[in-house]
């Protein structure tokens, strides 16, 4: 009833009006110096921002880590900077009536945030089966760019039709593997070889070629840089910070299976499937409906809460199991060298979270999902790949 009683401009209490004094005017400095002047808090950081980006400008010949210093400071300080003025509209704005700036200037209005969450819900329930495909843009862009510069007439080809055409050499691409470390090394970073017979090599093992696979997509995979120096070269939180914001990458996650199991040919066969589509269904559908269902009580307890008082011990129990699924599919995934765990690898965006924590899956074999980048932080020459098969050319 105290914050009550300051929106309108007067303090009451159950006992009596407490006198104008020491909490009256601590209330009302707490209201007007916090709440009713958060923009200036923005104005302050990007001038203090704006102030260190010039001076490391002009120090740049002499100090030339500064700029970059600055620059991927500013990232992490926006972030808590919308962080924090989100907690305290959703938190004060129903007692102040103040808005967010710069976001917004309305107040908290709770049924416009019931809706908002709501749709929020549904929205990520429907992309969660689409994920890797939304992320895969900047590597669907560079395949495109690289198809449409060097490929004949930018048509794409597979492994097979070069394997069935006798003009072409035996073309070998070369990637890395940054994702993964043996039991018996240290070692981040992995060479990966593409061939129309084989994937793999000496440390992950071989598979046979997946068919059809496309060129231009092995072709972008290997020539991911930003990937490949972000995570194997410049591994700093910082780097690996911009480079999941502002989604700039450049590889994928490509399967990586000796086998398929026997259900992928029952799924192929009963509904039609393309070999790897069918393989995809039955490999990410598990991980899938575990995310689906964390949204799903999140959505739950919401339109619990929406209901009235008289549910909210649904309401609890929803919020409960979901944080429960939530942080127990999480924890989990680490320990995906496990058998029954492995199918949570699958979902790109628990592999995300890993990447961003520079997290390593450590085992005697590398995961059924990979992710590859460019080859050139281990070999970009393809000397390596002569010298294994005793080739001067």
């Amino acid at each position: 009833r105290a914050f009550d009683a300051v929106a309108a401009n007067e303090v009451v209490v159950a006992r009596g009006r407490i006198p104008s004094g020491f909490v009256r005017e601590a209330l009302y400095r707490f209201r007007t110096n916090i709440f009713k002047h958060v923009a200036s808090m923005w104005k302050v950081t990007l001038t203090c921002f704006g102030v260190m980006l010039a001076i490391s400008l002009i120090l740049l010949p002499c100090v030339d880590f500064l700029l970059i210093w600055v620059l991927f400071l500013l990232g992490p300080v926006c972030l808590f900077m919308v962080t924090a003025g989100f907690v305290r509209w959703r938190v004060f704005s129903p007692i102040t009536k103040q808005g967010m700036p710069p976001v917004t200037e309305a107040p908290f209005n709770l049924e416009d945030w019931g809706g908002v969450v709501f749709w929020t819900f549904i929205i990520d329930i429907a992309l969660v089966p689409i994920y890797q495909f939304l992320r895969a843009n900047m590597h669907r862009y560079y395949a495109r760019s690289l198809q449409r510069a060097y490929f004949a007439k930018g048509i794409d080809k597979t492994w097979k039709q070069l394997k069935d055409n006798l003009f072409c050499p035996f073309l070998v691409l070369t990637g890395t593997v940054n994702d993964y470390v043996r039991v018996d090394s240290d070692r981040t970073i992995h060479e990966i070889s593409f061939s129309f017979l084989h994937t793999g090599s000496d440390t992950l093992g071989y598979v046979r070629c997946r068919r059809p696979q496309s060129l231009a997509k092995c072709t972008a995979l290997t020539g991911a840089a930003t990937d490949a120096f972000i995570l194997g070269m410049l591994d700093r939180f910082r780097y690996r910070f911009w480079l999941e914001v502002l989604n700039l990458a450049m590889g994928d996650f490509i399967p990586f299976r000796r086998r398929e199991r026997p259900i992928v040919r029952t799924v192929k066969r009963k509904l039609g499937l393309p070999q790897n589509l069918a393989s995809q269904f039955v490999y990410k559908l598990p991980s899938c409906l575990l995310i689906t269902v964390f949204y799903g009580l999140l959505l739950r307890a919401l339109l619990a809460n929406q209901r009235g008082e008289g549910h909210c011990d649904e309401m609890r129990i929803m919020t409960r199991a979901a944080l429960a699924v939530g942080v127990a599919s999480f924890v989990l995934s680490f320990f995906g060298f496990l058998p029954c765990f492995k199918f949570l690898l699958h979902q790109p965006g628990i592999r995300q979270l890993h990447q961003a924590m520079r997290y390593y899956h450590r085992a005697a074999r590398p995961p059924n999902l990979i992710y590859v980048t460019d080859g050139g932080v281990q070999d970009c020459t393809g000397i390596l790949q002569l010298i294994r098969r005793r080739r001067s050319r």
